[in-house]
């Protein structure tokens, strides 16, 4: 099945936010500073690795979008100030990196934090023993989910 190629139907920007509205009806709000960190030009990224050459601190606090619009392929271009600096995404890159729309973002929101409370540990700590972590894939990633989830775990019998 061919992908559709026509995603966005409109562009915008509000304050400090790209306003996309897509085909299916709904809309995202993408901030300046998170597209300028997430540009994919050769200026930003390194073509053969995929490693950003910009680190988020170099990015001017004042920046934001002078302007957006689609190219003649259909690419999402953006204009930054005070760099004047041109992003260009394609609309399938934004779709599928959206933070607001795609769920395996949701892991690193402030909605799914869950934030500890006298009660968090009523049936005690989590603890993970050592052996089984060196010794079972699935004992691992449970390990990794509590520190993802809870954010800690106690390692015993090391």
């Amino acid at each position: 099945m061919p992908q559709k190629t026509e995603l966005i139907t409109k562009l915008s920007i509000a304050g400090d936010e790209l306003v996309i509205e897509w085909y299916d009806g709904k809309e995202s709000r993408l901030y300046s500073h998170w597209l300028r960190d997430h540009c994919q030009m050769p200026t930003s990224v390194d073509a053969d690795n995929g490693q950003r050459l910009l680190s988020v601190i170099d990015i001017p606090e004042e920046t934001y979008i002078e302007k957006a619009y689609k190219d003649e392929k259909g690419n999402v271009c953006v204009v930054f100030q005070p760099e004047n600096h041109l992003s260009v995404f394609s609309q399938h890159w934004l779709r599928q990196n959206c933070y607001d729309l795609n769920l395996h973002f949701d892991d690193r929101s402030e909605r799914q934090k869950h934030l500890w409370q006298k009660g968090s540990f009523k049936d005690g700590l989590p603890f993970v023993d050592y052996e089984s972590i060196c010794n079972d894939e699935n004992a691992k990633l449970d390990a990794l989910r509590l520190v993802r989830d809870v954010g800690f775990f106690v390692l015993e019998n090391v």
